[in-house]
């Protein structure tokens, strides 16, 4: 079966022509070894191949589109760049969880069982783990994946020889078959010569040669003769020759000699098998000879296109499975997707806890000492009760405030660190990523607001309870007068209207610009914004940009529950508890209609949808920095 397939593949980056018609037919069950100088359109190529970056031309990869189809496509290819794309923060068991939980095709006991081969502790993050080690685990967590394809660049760059031939050691022996193929670009070709079955190699965007090792190893060689033979092997007309202490090395392709074969070459000096670096030197590395042009090869496991072949490809299914693929759920990558962030970013529940346990501390100390330090009971409750306000405002202002710093770094962070290659090698589609990230500033951190303020108020009150009985005074006035129910009800109504529907076209803005800057992301989230309203200011003399961000900021309480209010804090957090329904919003007074007849409200919700729907589309196309 044809595993890759492209005719005219073309990609360029501005005026730079990375990829030229390049053609390349790929079957199963062979390892392809793609060598070329820097700059060649190596990784361009894999790029493509991978679904990574747009492209011009015809391609298949599986029977697949690999740019409109790579969700799908992932779940039968697995791709290894360099050691630097695991993510730096991830523990191993982390990574064992999150690729078992999104790869319906990844066998957990497998990679356990690969791992256990290792001196891997599952606690370890990969920060903490050797350039090896970090290797082995990325094999583990590949090999472990049933897939029919395996892409390779430069996978073991920077490590030293003893792990580099234990990283294709275990490749050959663990993972690969005659059902799978492997495509390999590496700058250390001779090590990888034994592993491969074929070779390519490449130039300025062209595949300028293509041989199964079979036919390498047959047709080219490598004489080795004194100076006093040298004229008689130049007059065969090598295609390259070199001077190694005080000897010539000349290389030779048999099938273009005439009437001259191995036993007469064998007169003029040494016989040896040349290496695959040696003939890319002969053919590439001198610019005033050509490059050979390619042959078709004899072997038919792997055949390269000629110019006979068709414009368009026929129609191919899909690559079949080798293993029945197991049903999966198509809210499972995104709920593994949510553990991932909770998992990268700790400061997402991390920070309120501990704005909460410091006002819980300051309650304690200050609040409760100030009542017990007066005699009048009046009083003594005003104290207790006025600690009860500052709670859910702090509470609410940290999870806002964490939000904005989150939605800043989301994008941004995994394309900084590389890790975004490895994401992208699994089958989790770029509007998951995206909506996964998303709901942490709508979902996430309004739900830890709600649950930590209701969990501080009843605290508080419990605290309150006992201060007010150890003073012998009742405490049922301060459960009556603190309808805790409504209390609840009033926060996550305030924060559905406000910081979920209301605000989320400022966090899809954020993740917009976290998807696009390069470097200073807060200051491209805020420059074009403050630049609207500078210039509104100087050119016409107003603030209506200004007052619309602050409409946008402030919340519409007054559509929102149907009586005016100044700020947010007015909102339903607002007020003494103990005044209960005397001095702040009750469920009588919320207006849900109103608020859902507000335009404001529709607008902003189709500037997020457009926003969220760029930054997917920005997120597919873009690069580690």
């Amino acid at each position: 079966m044809t595993v890759i397939e492209a005719r005219g593949l073309r990609k360029t980056f501005g005026a730079t022509v990375a990829l030229s018609a390049l053609d390349l037919r790929v079957e199963s069950g062979r390892i392809l070894g793609l060598v070329g100088p820097n700059g060649a359109g190596k990784t361009t190529a894999l790029n493509a191949i991978l679904g990574l970056i747009p492209y011009q031309g015809q391609l298949k990869v599986l029977g697949r589109d690999p740019w409109t189809e790579r969700d799908h496509l992932m779940r039968d290819v697995c791709f290894i760049a360099d050691v630097a794309v695991l993510p730096r923060w991830i523990r191993v068991s982390q990574a064992l969880d999150y690729v078992a939980g999104v790869h319906p095709r990844f066998d957990r006991a497998k990679a356990e069982a690969l791992l256990a081969k290792t001196t891997i502790a599952r606690d370890r993050k990969v920060r903490e783990l050797s350039k090896g080690m970090v290797a082995q685990l990325h094999l583990a967590l590949v090999m472990a994946i049933d897939a029919r394809l395996l892409v390779l660049d430069e996978p073991t760059l920077g490590l030293d020889i003893l792990f580099r031939k234990q990283f294709y050691d275990s490749l050959l022996n663990d993972y690969f078959d005659r059902d799978r193929t492997i495509l390999v670009t590496t700058h250390q070709v001779d090590e990888i010569q034994d592993v491969l079955t074929d070779v390519m190699f490449i130039d300025r965007g062209r595949i300028v040669f293509s041989s199964t090792m079979e036919e390498f190893e047959s047709r080219y060689v490598e004489l080795i003769v004194n100076p006093e033979n040298a004229a008689a092997a130049r007059a065969l007309a090598p295609i390259h020759e070199r001077q190694v202490l005080g000897r010539t090395i000349f290389l030779f392709d048999l099938m273009t000699l005439h009437n001259i074969d191995r036993p007469q070459l064998a007169a003029l000096g040494d016989l040896r098998s040349p290496g695959i670096a040696d003939l890319f030197v002969a053919l590439l590395g001198n610019p005033s000879t050509p490059p050979q042009p390619r042959r078709k090869n004899r072997s038919r496991k792997m055949t390269t296109p000629s110019n006979s072949m068709p414009n368009s490809f026929p129609a191919q299914p899909a690559a079949p499975n080798s293993v029945p693929t197991p049903p999966d759920s198509p809210t499972r990558p995104f709920y593994w997707s949510v553990r991932r962030e909770l998992w990268e970013n700790r400061s997402i529940y991390l920070a309120p806890l501990a704005v909460a346990a410091v006002t819980l501390v300051g309650f304690v100390v200050a609040t409760l000492g100030r009542a017990l330090s007066t005699s009048d009971i009046a009083h003594r409750r005003a104290i207790l009760e006025s600690h009860f306000n500052f709670v859910s405002a702090m509470i609410m202002g940290t999870t806002f405030v964490v939000g904005i710093f989150y939605s800043l770094d989301a994008l941004h962070s995994e394309r900084r660190d590389r890790s975004i290659l490895f994401w992208k090698s699994l089958p989790v589609s770029d509007l998951t990523t995206v909506l996964s990230k998303a709901s942490i500033p709508l979902l996430v951190l309004p739900a830890i607001t709600v649950i930590l303020t209701v969990a501080m108020l009843w605290i508080m009150l419990l605290l309150s309870s006992l201060v007010l009985v150890g003073s012998g005074l009742n405490a049922a006035t301060l459960w009556s007068q603190s309808p805790l129910l409504q209390i609840s009800l009033l926060l996550l109504y305030h924060l559905i209207t406000v910081h979920i529907l209301w605000h989320a076209p400022f966090y899809a803005w954020m993740l917009l610009v976290s998807a696009w800057a390069r470097r200073a992301v807060f200051l491209w989230a805020a420059l074009p914004i403050a630049a609207i309203g500078i210039l509104e200011k100087i050119i016409f003399n107003t603030t209506h940009f200004a007052n619309f961000l602050e409409y946008r900021l402030s919340g519409p309480e007054p559509y929102a529950m149907g009586a005016p209010s100044n700020s947010m804090s007015q909102g339903p957090a607002a007020g003494s508890i103990s005044q209960g329904a005397h001095s702040m919003h009750t469920m009588s007074t919320v207006d849900p209609a109103k608020f859902l007849t507000t335009p404001g409200l529709w607008l902003g919700l189709i500037v997020t949808v457009a926003l969220l729907a760029a930054t997917v589309h920005l997120r597919r196309s873009q690069s580690p920095l």
